[in-house]
């Protein structure tokens, strides 16, 4: 697919909740209002989509939210995406604190191309001060191991 400047796209984000475990000062989700259930696309509706965009030449997708690990059923919906065909390449972006050793693991057998950690500073005072929790380390464990058996992990 070619933008009105020729350029190629070939890449698609897609958020699946506006929902977060975290209340970051930036962001502050509890000044807004959330969708109701009801009110956000089903997987299989998203998934959909994606079959539609790839016979448009998007290839490579980008899971993001809000935060993307608090919606139930998300390895689920990685998986069947990344099984799609004609998909490339599917990544997760995520503040890491739900990604335990478990999710990690099944990461790795749904084959996912790329992690993004998005790590607002290494102090924990000042992490806790953004975020509005305290869980530096837990984030930082949960980065490391996804490292130790080779996901392909970057930091924002």
């Amino acid at each position: 697919m070619k933008d009105r400047y020729n350029r190629t796209i070939d890449y698609m984000r897609i958020s699946i909740t506006d929902r977060c475990n975290y209340h970051c000062v930036y962001c502050n989700p509890d000044k807004f209002k959330f969708l109701s259930h009801n009110d956000i696309l089903r997987y299989e509706e998203i998934l959909d989509i994606c079959r539609v965009a790839v016979k448009l030449g998007i290839v490579n997708f980008k899971v993001t939210g809000g935060e993307p690990t608090v919606r139930k059923g998300y390895l689920s919906f990685l998986r069947q995406l990344k099984q799609l065909e004609g998909v490339r390449q599917v990544t997760l972006t995520t503040n890491g604190l739900l990604l335990d050793a478990r999710a990690m693991d099944e990461l790795k057998d749904i084959g996912i191309d790329g992690i993004n950690f998005s790590i607002d500073t290494l102090d924990s005072k000042k992490y806790a001060s953004i975020c509005g929790k305290d869980t530096l380390d837990t984030v930082l464990n949960n980065l490391l191991y996804g490292v130790s058996i080779g996901l392909n992990i970057k930091i924002n």
